[in-house]
């Protein structure tokens, strides 16, 4: 292996070091890590490590054909703590900004959708409940008073026979039942209304 390719794998391998660092401060920062053990977590951070080995060992095979030699690992070592030492805190904050532009991007979206389509269609509904609604009352009063003019004819129509069945003595003997049912059924009305 010649001394170009060694430095240059070297170098690669510190990149890549430095970047699994930012990528660790990234995914702790973007996902939820909870005290007790999840089967979720510990699925999720083993695809985080075999992805990162997979992109490790990719670049490391792109430098030397993917020869691991003790200098590989001591590169990635050390570009990992010159990111812990040097570049952290200046990625942490850039990242934190990003994360709250990104958060700030989302919920104006969000609002802007709810107040142009969300909002608009409430709007409309209320208002096609509000016109049903008193279109509802008016045919129902217009009911009210066409039913109050047939009934009128027919009371009048019908009002003998209704006298001479109130003198009948059959009558007289189901009238207390009815109106024993019917006062059943007021006091059952009335317990409904006060629940």
């Amino acid at each position: 292996m010649s001394l170009t390719i060694q430095l240059q794998t070297m170098l690669s391998m510190l990149a890549m070091g430095a970047c699994l660092g930012a990528s660790l401060d990234t995914y702790g920062k973007l996902t939820y890590q909870p005290r007790s053990f999840s089967w979720v977590v510990a699925i999720r951070d083993f695809l985080f490590w075999c992805v990162h080995a997979l992109l490790i060992f990719y670049v490391l095979y792109q430098s030397n054909m993917g020869e691991l030699r003790f200098y590989v690992f001591a590169a990635l070592l050390c570009g990992y703590a010159t990111y812990r030492a040097l570049l952290q805190s200046v990625f942490n904050y850039l990242l934190d900004r990003l994360i709250a532009l990104v958060v700030g991007i989302i919920r104006f979206i969000k609002k802007s959708l709810y107040y142009m389509f969300i909002k608009p269609i409430k709007w409309i509904l209320y208002l096609i409940s509000s016109f049903c609604m008193i279109v509802l009352t008016i045919v129902w009063k217009i009911c009210l008073v066409l039913f109050s003019f047939v009934w009128k004819p027919v009371w009048w129509l019908i009002r003998p026979i209704v006298r001479w069945i109130n003198g009948t003595k059959q009558w007289q003997r189901v009238k207390p039942f009815l109106i024993k049912i019917k006062e059943v059924g007021r006091s059952v009305w009335k317990k409904k209304d006060t629940r």
